[in-house]
């Protein structure tokens, strides 16, 4: 429902922000697999047993 969209903000925020912030596209990709590792964990923790 709420975490349905993959990756927020990682299109087109994170990438400008990241490629602004250190400059490589490398960044980019772990703060995407870092985000989606985050949602994941918080998705397992909202899941009803």
């Amino acid at each position: 429902p709420l975490l349905a969209t993959p990756r927020p903000g990682c299109e087109v925020g994170e990438s400008s922000a990241a490629a602004r912030r250190t400059g490589p596209t490398m960044a980019h990709e772990v703060d995407c697999s870092y985000v989606e590792t985050r949602l994941r964990d918080t998705e397992r923790r909202m899941r009803p047993p």
